[in-house]
Formats: structure tokens, C-alpha cells, sequence
């Protein structure tokens, strides 16, 4: 279904807002990952909360794109569920995010969820909405995977 400009909320879309969760937890399980054990792992593994800080990162990442691509379908906060699904997701991501800057600087978080959100967002807006990203969008968001790349694997205010 691409995006027209107006956009008619019709079952399958309201479907796909409240599918979302659903499969994102089928990709963990036909990957052979499976989150529930991710989660005891990482709760097992928390030192002064700092594993706990990328499980809630992640989450905070995945919300935020939920409740960005909620916005978009809600047209201007014209169609309820949507806007609901909007703003409980984003009510998510940002405390979840608070969570997160408890143990790990807010520079490197913000870093990471925004540059994570941006690649994601553009990434499913192609496919959904048919908006596709033009080269120079594409290069820049190369650059920006290799900034949380960079931030990641070299420095030395991440800790892992």
C-alpha cells in the first residue's frame, strides 16, 4: 500500500500499527533468538544497571520508530488508534531513554537512539510508504551507522 498524501485508515493499516510488536518478536524467533532468554541473560549479566541500559536503549529505539511510523499513519492525530499507539510509544521510548542515562552518558545515548531510530524509520518508510531516500540521504545515513559504530567499538565512554 503506498502513501498517497491522505491517508485512509482502513483495517490492514490499523492492523499493521498493532502488528508491529508482533514482528519484531517473529524476527527473534525465526532468527533462533529468543527475547525472553535475552532478557534473563541480560538481567543476570547487569553490573550497577549497565547491561540493563542497552536492553532499555533497545527499547527505547524500537518505541521510538513505533510511535514515529504511528505518527505518520495517524495523519495529523486524525485517526485514534493510531494516535494512541503514538503516543504510548513514544511515552515508552523517553523512559525508557531516562533509564538509559543513568549509567551511560547522555551524548552516547542520544548518539546511538537517534542515529538508530533515523536508519530505521527511513529503512520501513521505504518499504511502507514508499518513500525512498534519495543518494545523498543514503550516504549521509552511512555516515551516521558509522558514528554509532564508531562510538561503540572505540570509545572510551561506552562501556560494555
Amino acid at each position: 500500500m503506498a502513501y498517497t498524501g491522505k491517508l485512509n485508515l482502513e483495517p490492514e493499516v490499523t492492523r499493521t500499527v498493532f502488528y508491529l510488536p508482533t514482528l519484531v518478536l517473529r524476527y527473534f524467533h525465526l532468527s533462533g533468538l529468543d527475547p525472553a532468554t535475552m532478557v534473563i541473560v541480560l538481567n543476570q549479566n547487569t553490573s550497577k544497571g549497565g547491561n540493563m541500559a542497552w536492553l532499555y536503549l533497545a527499547i527505547a529505539i524500537f518505541s521510538e520508530v513505533v510511535g514515529t511510523l504511528a505518527l505518520k499513519i495517524s495523519d495529523g492525530f486524525v485517526h485514534p488508534a493510531a494516535s494512541t499507539v503514538c503516543v504510548i510509544a513514544y511515552g515508552i521510548a523517553f523512559y525508557c531513554l531516562s533509564l538509559v542515562v543513568k549509567t551511560v552518558p547522555v551524548g552516547i545515548a542520544y548518539a546511538i537512539w537517534a542515529g538508530a531510530g533515523i536508519v530505521l524509520i527511513t529503512l520501513l518508510s521505504a518499504l511502507w510508504f514508499k518513500q525512498i531516500p534519495d543518494l545523498p540521504a543514503i550516504l549521509g545515513m552511512g555516515l551516521i551507522i558509522a558514528g554509532v559504530l564508531t562510538i561503540n567499538v572505540f570509545s572510551d565512554s561506552v562501556s560494555h
